[in-house]
Order: C-alpha cells, then structure tokens, then sequence
C-alpha cells in the first residue's frame, strides 16, 4: 500500500512517543504540514520567529519536525499565523517524515535519507548525496509512490 499522507501512518510525528522529545514553538507560515522539515526565520525583513519549511539550497538552518496538533487534521498545513510545535529531532529516536519521491528499490530497511532540497521533504536514496546531510534511516519499508516514512534518527 502507497503511503501519501502521514494519517497513513498513524498520524503521528514521533513514533516512540513525546516523552524525552525536546519541543519548541513557532508562528506557522500556513505551508509547512506535519512531518516536514523546518527552520524558524530570524532575520529581519521576515516575521522572526515564523516556521517555515526547511530549505537545503536556501542554506536554511534545520530545526526540527513540525509536530501534528491535536484540534487540526493531521495531513493538513500548519495554519497561517498559529503557535506551532516542532520536536527537535534525537539520534535513535523513530520519527514520521515527509519523503521526496523515491525510486524503485531505494525504500529498504536501512537506506539513508538525506535532509531535502526543497518543500522541507527528506530524500531517501541508495546512491550517496554529497551535497545533502544524511540524517537518518529508513526503518520500515518504503515503497515507490510513498511520501512519508518512518525513520531512526542518527544525529
């Protein structure tokens, strides 16, 4: 079964749970979904303190996972202007991420995923990526047409 929106796989970001996860907030930016990569803006001629979605070739900053929140659907944006959770991701930790779409045979147990390029997805690829940071692993199977995947954390 393809797996295109986190619901699909429970609808949750941190798959052990919150417990020992480090939290911080953040004004949403009404694009960023649950699962996606993010950066918080500091910079003037931006709303400082606003989430937006993790851009590599922008040279953004990785903060975290936008979390889901409990009184909005899961596979929803972030709405625009709201106080927004992030968990800042823990090496061993199994979280829910957003995935660029993979090639055929690329979603084994085990294969690295990479911080992505654009839309704060994560890439999850065999072939090594020089110009991405490799973040984690892929912990259950992912298959070509999936968007989200579970992953181990590993820095």
């Amino acid at each position: 079964m393809v797996i295109t929106t986190l619901s699909g796989l429970g609808g949750i970001v941190c798959v052990d749970g919150r417990q020992d996860e480090l939290i911080m907030t953040a004004i949403a930016d009404g694009i960023a979904k649950p699962g996606w990569g993010v950066t918080i803006l500091g910079t003037a001629g931006a709303t400082v303190g606003e989430m937006l979605n993790y851009d590599v070739a922008a040279t953004d900053c990785f903060v975290g996972l936008c979390l889901e929140k409990y009184d909005t659907d899961c596979d929803a944006v972030a709405t625009d202007r709201k106080i927004w959770e992030i968990v800042i991701p823990a090496s061993g930790h199994k979280y829910n991420v957003a995935i660029a779409t993979i090639g055929a045979g690329e979603g084994n147990i085990g294969t690295p995923v990479y911080m992505g390029a654009v839309d704060g997805e994560f890439i999850v690829q065999t072939a090594a990526l020089e110009a991405f940071t490799y973040c984690a692993l892929v912990s259950k199977p992912v298959v070509n047409g999936d968007r989200y995947a579970e992953v181990v954390w590993r820095a």
